[in-house]
């Protein structure tokens, strides 16, 4: 399946780059609602976002500061890069 689908009129690029912000419900209502309508249709975006909020998750639990280890910017380099 490929990561470039168009559901819920938001594209799976789109997906992945609000993802942090949909994990932390720090979103505009209008791309969250988006967001939910496309997950619900999109095996790949769903099993990713699964795997990467559990990551977040995994990752807060141990107290590890992701903004020093510049976690978020290398991740948003690497799906650009797969984008």
């Amino acid at each position: 399946m490929s990561y470039k689908s168009n559901y819920g009129n938001i594209s799976c690029g789109e997906v992945l780059l609000h993802l942090a912000d949909f994990i932390e419900d720090d979103i505009d209502e209008d791309i969250k609602e988006k967001i939910i309508a496309h997950l619900k249709e999109c095996t790949w975006c769903e099993q990713f976002g699964t795997a990467y909020q559990k990551t977040v998750i995994a990752l807060k639990n141990q107290n590890i500061n992701i903004e020093q280890a510049d976690f978020v910017e290398k991740l948003k380099q690497r799906l650009s890069i797969t984008g």
